[in-house]
């Protein structure tokens, strides 16, 4: 795995140095026009019209695609190698935006992509521009993090933590953007915390009983262990003395050891129990 990604740079590394210059408008991130030959003209038909509405719409179709420029795409995957030569190479290239306005800050941010994000503000590259950018719905960086993804971004198990990793991700962002960002409304007329609220509300609710099922089976465990230390609390090892009523193993020094570590796992197990009845 790690020789095939070794190739992959050193292909893209190539594929740059053969670039002479960035071949997307920096504006809208489209390929820029370039002259067509002159047609014989010819009389305007029906026929010649439905042609020239279906290769009108082709056309439109093709633009919209070809807004997704490399460094986009990249940053939207996660691929920081490729961000970060493309920046070198052609820093024009951090002005693309694809066919939702959307440009590579926003795109790093909405797709959870941490290691392209903390590039971005190495270079110094989070600056007011980037950041007053909204996207055609009105939506700033933030509002785009707000959102809650289609798809699971973070490779880990359980609603509960999942919920956990978006909380964290949203106060990594709103602690790098300047305050008057917070209060900012799209073209629905919401905030970032509005929209968080509401598109998490499901992930919430599954992480909930998640701990609760957790915590069922945690307090089943504990009631176990908690039965078996106060039994080996209750009993002494070796018996006790018939004389003395003591224990035969009093003076021995593992004694203490035991006694000591019977209490302490009943301790544990009685509170885990206690905490466990709290969900």
């Amino acid at each position: 795995m790690k020789e095939k990604h070794e190739y992959a740079v050193q292909i893209m590394e190539m594929l740059l140095e053969c670039a002479s210059t960035y071949e997307y408008d920096y504006s809208a991130g489209t390929q820029p026009a370039t002259k067509q030959e002159d047609d014989i003209t010819t009389a305007p038909t029906e026929e010649n019209e439905e042609k020239g509405q279906k290769d009108q719409k082709a056309d439109g179709k093709k633009q919209k695609d070809q807004k997704e420029t490399p460094i986009l795409i990249a940053a939207k995957n996660g691929i920081t190698e490729m961000v970060e030569a493309i920046l070198d190479s052609s820093p024009v290239a951090i002005h693309d935006r694809n066919s939702l306005d959307k440009n590579i800050v926003m795109l790093a941010a909405e797709n959870r992509q941490r290691t392209v994000y903390k590039l971005l503000q190495e270079k110094k590259i989070l600056t007011e521009t980037m950041c007053d950018a909204v996207d055609n719905e009105g939506n700033s960086v933030l509002h785009l993090v707000a959102m809650a993804p289609h798809r699971q971004p973070w490779r880990i198990l359980g609603a509960a933590l999942q919920m956990q990793w978006e909380i964290a991700w949203y106060k990594l962002l709103r602690n790098s953007l300047p305050r008057n960002y917070f209060i900012h409304y799209n073209k629905e007329g919401n905030t970032a915390e509005e929209i968080f609220r509401e598109s998490h509300q499901e992930l919430a609710s599954k992480g909930g009983e998640w701990l609760k099922t957790i915590s069922n089976s945690c307090s089943v465990v504990a009631t176990l262990v908690a039965g078996v230390s106060f039994a080996t609390i209750a009993t002494a090892p070796g018996g006790i003395k018939e004389d003395s009523s003591k224990p035969t193993f009093e003076r021995h020094p593992g004694f203490l050891l035991y006694a000591v570590s019977s209490l302490i796992a009943l301790v544990f197990s009685v509170t885990s129990m206690v905490t466990s009845l709290q969900f």
